[in-house]
């Protein structure tokens, strides 16, 4: 009995993961999931198409397409496999998926959700990482300034040690205790710090940093208002889904959704459809008014007014409503199609027929399965147009996910500390004095730039290398040169290693800012694609082969591969010429 037991587990266990999958579908037609029957048809399409049964193939990617009218995906793998028979038949299948990508909500919000949250992490880690390259070049330099600034008593190793735990304590405090809010105050502080030692094109990174930080908010509240479309309670996620999934779990959604006590006219459309499923008509219609208070001359409000009214059958007021959506829709052929069985049972068979055949010219397919299918009811309720449920997502105050989050993370009192000490940073660094440079390795020196009208100053190393050679002045050239060739071949070396774990470094440490910065987003960009397979967002239920990973992946290494190189060959050139 507990052998039996582990089996089924196990059997089920594949089953709920996707691993075994029923190569019958008998069983799936009963459940009425059009998601689950057109996935399945792709994936035994995609099985058939590896094996070599291109006939086999094509008829299940046509039948994904007649369970999902709307997906692309079944529409891709058609033009997959037409590719090998007609150039014209793939071309006309690839911009069929495509159109159904870039017109329906559903695939324009994946699309726009993934895009935005990329570009936005990319440029985020890119602005962090030239910002915080300008910082650390000049760490040193500023380190020295601020210790030859301070007077001969206060330049001991406890006082310093009070000093910069007193600096860390504050900034860990007041950045929210957040590894980002900590890396964020340090970036800037240390950049208030460098400004003065910075050159045009680093004060530049600095200053474009500040503006990142002051346009942050607004950036990551867009974002939040996109991705509040795939949100599991957000009612435009509901809406994308409506046509997508079955009666059932829609209105269970609906039911279990949590609302606000607040009128939320998207909700109530969506209710009025689910009444209008159920054939509750009178319902559906005090859904549908309370949702037209947001928009008076929308064509989905106005069709599925005229479906509920022709249901109680006052053919009338329908008629009446569907020229009103005309007027607000005159392309939906849907709408020319309710039109024309209204007109039909007010025996108006001649208007009935040019409207029939003006939704035939609108969309031939949709028409002639809506005329041959005995199980599709008699008038066809509509979803929320995208044009309106875009405007929709971009309404603050639709918005499901609110973006609380910054690097400040305190509010206004962070953002005037942080002000009040980046301030302080730039006036201590102002008539700091600036330590001076050897003159033959051009290393720091913890002296006073000013000591350079006194006499030539050079570091222990070089001065050492000039007391043991006093006598040759041959050997004491060949000793400075080894010098030389030696932190000019560590220098390589560390920019070479800097360049290929922070890509876009070496170009910023090369003068090549710009570059560099462009290098650092399209890099990490391409990263995100292939760690996500292009999708960050995964609405459920799933749409998309998974294979996203795969092409990411191969232009990521290409990418960085021809980085790699002429980062390599640039960090020799640079240091050679330097």
């Amino acid at each position: 009995m507990p052998y039996k037991f582990l089996l089924v587990s196990i059997a089920a266990a594949l089953l709920l993961t996707g691993v075994c999958r029923a190569e019958d579908t008998a069983a799936l037609e009963l459940t009425g999931d059009s998601i689950l029957q057109s996935k399945t048809h792709l994936w035994k399409g995609q099985k058939c198409l590896d094996e070599g049964d291109v006939d086999k193939a094509t008829e299940h990617f046509l039948l994904a397409s007649r369970h999902m009218r709307t997906s692309p995906e079944p529409h891709f793998a058609l033009a997959r496999v037409y590719l090998r028979r007609s150039l014209m038949d793939a071309f006309l299948e690839f911009t069929t998926g495509l159109k159904y990508l870039l017109t329906d909500f559903f695939y324009q919000s994946l699309v726009a959700t993934n895009v935005v949250l990329i570009i936005l992490i990319a440029l985020t880690l890119a602005v962090y990482l030239a910002t915080i390259t300008v910082v650390v070049r000049h760490a040193r330099e500023v380190a020295y300034s601020i210790v030859l600034s301070l007077s001969a008593r206060f330049r001991g190793w406890n006082f310093k040690s009070i000093v910069l735990g007193c600096v860390v304590g504050c900034i860990i405090i007041l950045s929210g205790k957040s590894v980002i809010g900590i890396v964020t105050w340090m970036a800037v502080i240390g950049a208030a710090l460098s400004w003065r030692f910075a050159g045009s094109s680093e004060r530049k990174i600095i200053a474009g940093f500040a503006a990142f930080l002051i346009l942050f908010t607004v950036i990551l509240g867009i974002t939040a208002r996109i991705v509040s479309t795939q949100h599991p309670d957000s009612p435009l996620r509901l809406a994308a889904l409506a046509d997508r999934i079955d009666d059932d779990r829609f209105a269970k959604s609906i039911t279990e959704k949590s609302g606000s006590s607040n009128f939320d006219p998207i909700t109530e459309f969506m209710r009025g459809l689910v009444h209008l499923r159920d054939g509750d008509n009178a319902q559906a219609i005090e859904r549908f008014t309370l949702a037209s208070k947001f928009a008076h001359e929308n064509a989905s409000i106005l069709n599925n007014l005229g479906v509920a009214y022709h249901g109680l059958g006052r053919y009338r007021d329908a008629t009446s409503k569907f020229k009103e959506a005309l007027r607000a829709g005159p392309r939906e052929a849907v709408i020319h199609y309710n039109y024309s069985q209204t007109l039909n049972a007010l025996l108006q068979y001649d208007l009935a027929q040019e409207e029939l055949s003006t939704a035939s010219t609108l969309d031939f397919d949709l028409t002639r399965r809506l005329v041959t299918s005995k199980d599709t009811p008699a008038l066809i309720p509509m979803n929320l147009q995208t044009r309106v449920l875009w405007q929709l997502a971009m309404d603050p105050e639709n918005q499901v996910i609110i973006g609380i989050y910054h690097p400040l993370e305190t509010g206004a009192f962070g953002a005037l500390a942080l002000l009040v000490i980046s301030c302080a940073a730039l006036l201590l660094m102002r008539n700091a004095k600036v330590p001076a440079r050897c003159e033959v390795c051009g290393v720091l020196l913890q002296q006073h730039v000013t000591k350079r009208k006194r006499r030539d100053l050079v570091c222990p190393v070089c001065e050492g290398i000039k007391v043991a050679n006093a006598d040759n002045h041959e050997q004491l050239e060949t000793g400075l040169e080894e010098r030389l060739k030696r932190m000019a071949n560590f220098k390589i070396i560390k920019r070479i290693a800097l360049g290929l774990l922070l890509p876009g470094t070496c170009h910023m440490l090369a003068g090549k800012r710009s570059k560099g910065f462009a290098l650092s987003f399209v890099i990490f960009a391409l990263v995100l694609l292939a760690l996500s397979g292009g999708k960050l967002v995964r609405p459920v239920p799933h749409f998309g082969s998974g294979g996203g990973s795969l092409w990411a992946m191969v232009v990521l290494v290409v990418v960085y591969c021809t980085y790699a190189w002429r980062s390599i060959v640039l960090a020799i050139n640079s240091v050679n010429e330097e």
